[in-house]
C-alpha cells in the first residue's frame, strides 16, 4: 500500500459528508495503491450511516473503525494500527481537500527526503468574518499559509488538518501522546507538535509545502471571541504546565507578568491608532493569565503528590 489516508471524526456527520465526497472527487494518480481509513471516535450522531453510505457508494478501499475511548489521540492510534501504507496522510472531518491532494502529498514525498510534510489549510467561513479577527490570529482556527514557496520547517508548526509522515516516523517515535489532544469538546492540542518536536530533534527534515492544500470549514461556533479567548487561556495552561512538569521547575514563571505588562500597553496604544491586531493583544494576555494558572496547577500537583 503507498498510502492510507486517516480521518477521525467525533459528531460530526454533516461535515464529514462533506469531506468525504471531496475525498471521492481527488485525481489519483494512475498507479497509486491508498486506502481511506476512517476513525469514529465515539460519535452519538448519524455519523455511522454516513460512513457506511459513503462506503457503499464509493469506489474507494475503505476502513470503518470504531474508537469508543474520547479523545483525538486515541482515535489516529486506532487509524495508525490499521494502516498499511508507506505514507500516512491525515486530515480532519471538516475541510474539504483539493484535487489534487493526494497525488501532491505522494510527489512531494517522492521528491525529498523528509519525514513530515504539510501545506496550506485556507478558511471557508460560515459567516463573514468579522474586522476584529485578522490574520495574526488564524492559527487559533488551524488556519495555516506561509507563502507559494517550499519551506524548511525549523519549528513544529505544521496543523493536523493537513499533515502528512512516512510510515517509518511511528516505527521511530511512537504514535501520538494520549495525555495530549481533543477529548470531546475541549480545545487541548499539541499531540502532532509533540512528535514533530522528536522529528526536528533528530535532525530529519520536515517541510510546508504549498500545494498541498486542504479547505477548512470555519463553524459559526468558533467565529466568536468567546472561542478565540476560551482556545488562547487553554494553551496557556498547557504550556504552564509543561513549563513545570518537562523543566522541573519549583516556582511559577514571572515572564507571563511581563508579557500581560506589555500586551496592555500594545493594545492600549493599537486601540489608539486602530492597530488591527489589537484583539491580538488582549488574546495574549489571557494565554499569559492561563500560563500563570497551569504553571500554578501544576506545581500544586507535583507538592501534593510527593
Amino acid at each position: 500500500m503507498d498510502i492510507s489516508v486517516i480521518i477521525c471524526t467525533y459528531n460530526r456527520a454533516s461535515g464529514l459528508l462533506q469531506t468525504l465526497q471531496s475525498i471521492r472527487q481527488m485525481d489519483i494518480p494512475e498507479g497509486t495503491c491508498w486506502e481511506l481509513i476512517i476513525v469514529d471516535n465515539n460519535s452519538s450522531d448519524d455519523t455511522q450511516n454516513v460512513i457506511q453510505e459513503f462506503a457503499r457508494s464509493a469506489d474507494i478501499d475503505i476502513k470503518n473503525i470504531f474508537e469508543g475511548t474520547q479523545g483525538l489521540s486515541y482515535a489516529r492510534n486506532a487509524g495508525l494500527e490499521r494502516a498499511t501504507g508507506k505514507l500516512i496522510a491525515f486530515t480532519d472531518d471538516d475541510v474539504i481537500v483539493d484535487r489534487q491532494w493526494l497525488a501532491n502529498i505522494s510527489r512531494a514525498f517522492a521528491s525529498s527526503d523528509a519525514w513530515c510534510i504539510g501545506g496550506k489549510i485556507l478558511p471557508i467561513w460560515s459567516r463573514p468574518k468579522p474586522k476584529w479577527l485578522s490574520k495574526r490570529i488564524h492559527y487559533a482556527l488551524a488556519l495555516l499559509d506561509y507563502g507559494d514557496e517550499v519551506k524548511e520547517m525549523t519549528s513544529p508548526s505544521l496543523w493536523g488538518a493537513n499533515m502528512s509522515f512516512r510510515a517509518a516516523v511511528f516505527d521511530s517515535y511512537g504514535r501520538f501522546d494520549t495525555s495530549l489532544g481533543r477529548k470531546g469538546g475541549n480545545l487541548v492540542s499539541g499531540e502532532e507538535t509533540e512528535l514533530m518536536k522528536k522529528i526536528l530533534g533528530d535532525e530529519k527534515r520536515v517541510l510546508y509545502v504549498p500545494d498541498i492544500v486542504v479547505k477548512h470549514v470555519i463553524d459559526v461556533s468558533r467565529i466568536n471571541k468567546r472561542y478565540f479567548i476560551k482556545w488562547h487561556f487553554t494553551q496557556g495552561q498547557i504550556d504552564g504546565s509543561n513549563i513545570i512538569t518537562s523543566q522541573g521547575r519549583k516556582f511559577i514563571p514571572l515572564f507571563p507578568l511581563i508579557n500581560i505588562g506589555t500586551f496592555v500597553k500594545r493594545m492600549i496604544v493599537g486601540m489608539l491608532g486602530q492597530d488591527p491586531d489589537v484583539y491580538y493583544y488582549k488574546l495574549e494576555i489571557y494565554k499569559s493569565v492561563g500560563l500563570l494558572w497551569g504553571s500554578a496547577r501544576a506545581l500544586w500537583a507535583m507538592r501534593v503528590g510527593k
